[in-house]
């Protein structure tokens, strides 16, 4: 059946002009132009609630209604030649444009204010990426595309947002600064009252004599956010999983010293999980493509004190400080995969599962 999507009302005004030219009775040319404005007005809604499984669905959130304007302009051009009997050689070029599948992109919004949600200018493929981001339930799965796309545009929006009042009170060194400013923990905790505030000040870029709005910035950070993604991970963007730019290397001490360091070192780990996650790795938003983890959980332990001999804990690598031993680094691929080891009390439990016996003498 049909699938819901907002109440709508669109109204289309459109007008163009067509020429023709024909010179030494063989040649003619054909230009033509043509002008569309496009506006959606759209009630106050509340978005579906999208379920991935039994357990994890999507929050239903009260969008307030608002006017979404499309405008372009459109061109076509012909050129053919009579002067043969047998064939008329000809070439043509024409533009068109069309609205996106906005009822689909409305039901499932991430933000609160239809004005802020923007689709004209986007290309097909942009569009699809969008609704990526509109389908998202929030989960941070290693092979997710959704936080991918999520954490780049963050920091794009920010930094189209906030960058330009840097530019305009700090000297030469405004984007060294603001670069420091932004890996910052109040440079995250902003976004989100900066999204919730269409008429904040901040969306106005101050180098420009036109206002921007918060959705020409959001729109714009999202482009450039795609086409960072791009030349990072190249065009295909089913294989811009977040795993591949959200890692973790467990850094020995002598990590930046040559060949050895990156022998000693552990990693890289494709992750999933995030900063606010139970599972919480920290990484930092930077103007490098680059969500690796600087910050994790340095154990795990769970105890169930009704059976303490189930107890159960994991460590990032291992528990040999020794490279050359065998468990140097034999429990990172479980700590990494969300598994953990048996914490074995008992003694008659311990002496059935020992691998080696140590005996110290006085």
């Amino acid at each position: 059946g049909r699938i819901w999507v907002p109440e709508m009302d669109m109204q289309s005004l459109a007008g163009y002009l067509q020429t023709k030219w024909v010179i030494a009775d063989d040649l003619v040319l054909k230009a033509g132009v043509r002008q569309e404005s496009i506006d959606i007005e759209v009630d106050d809604y509340t978005t579906l609630k999208l379920c991935r499984s039994a357990d994890q669905c999507s929050v239903p959130m009260s969008v307030k209604g608002d006017t979404i304007n499309y405008d372009a302009a459109t061109f076509n051009f012909a050129i053919k030649y009579n002067g043969y009997e047998q064939f008329s050689p000809f070439a043509s070029y024409s533009q068109g444009s069309d609205v996106s599948d906005i009822g689909r992109l409305l039901r499932t919004a991430t933000v609160k204010d239809i004005g802020l949600i923007q689709t004209d200018g986007l290309n097909p493929g942009e569009l699809e990426a969008l609704q990526v981001m509109q389908g998202w339930d929030g989960s941070h799965l290693a092979e997710d595309i959704a936080p991918t796309l999520y954490y780049r545009w963050m920091y794009r929006t920010i930094e189209g947002a906030m960058a330009d009042e840097f530019e305009q009170a700090a000297d030469s060194n405004a984007a060294e600064k603001f670069e420091t400013w932004h890996r910052t923990i109040v440079s995250e905790n902003s976004f989100p009252r900066l999204l919730d505030n269409p008429n904040s000040p901040w969306w106005d870029h101050a180098s420009t004599p036109e206002i921007e709005s918060a959705g020409d910035i959001i729109t714009a950070s999202f482009a450039t956010a795609l086409s960072d993604l791009k030349t990072a991970l190249g065009e295909d963007r089913s294989q811009w999983q977040y795993e591949r730019l959200h890692t973790v290397t467990h850094k020995h001490a002598m990590a930046d010293v040559p060949v050895l360091g990156p022998w000693l070192s552990v990693g890289p780990f494709g992750l999933g999980a995030a900063k606010d996650a139970l599972c919480k790795y920290e990484f930092k938003l930077k103007k490098e493509v680059d969500y690796s983890v600087f910050s994790g959980p340095s154990m795990r332990i769970g105890i169930d004190f009704a059976n303490i001999d189930a107890a159960e804990s994991i460590l990032p690598t291992g528990q040999s400080g020794n490279a050359f031993s065998p468990y140097y680094q034999n429990q990172a691929p479980l700590y990494h995969s969300g598994l953990f080891r048996p914490m074995r009390m008992d003694p008659d439990d311990i002496v059935a599962h020992a691998s080696a016996t140590a005996t110290v003498k006085p």
